[in-house]
């Protein structure tokens, strides 16, 4: 499987945070086993920032991630 998804000034609201991610914004794509994330940046509460980068092998079976979450490309992922 091959995709992409790409995020721009989107906010972020958890329980366990203090403040929200807000501008929330980035790239992630997903090829050859692997999850790339190419600097998603958000502002967390009034002089916070965070940025992540990097990536991590992805092995997982059908049948372990069955049910664990659902993607429809049409909504989530573009095709490379």
């Amino acid at each position: 499987m091959t995709g992409s998804a790409h995020l721009g000034r989107a906010t972020i609201n958890c329980p366990f945070l203090k403040s929200p991610l807000d501008g929330f914004g980035g790239s992630v794509f997903f090829e050859d086993g692997q999850l790339r994330i190419e600097g998603l940046d958000a502002r967390v509460g009034k002089r916070g920032r965070i940025h992540v980068g990097g990536g991590l092998p992805v092995h997982a079976s059908k049948r372990r991630c069955a049910g664990l979450a659902r993607f429809s490309e049409n909504n989530m992922f573009s095709k490379r």
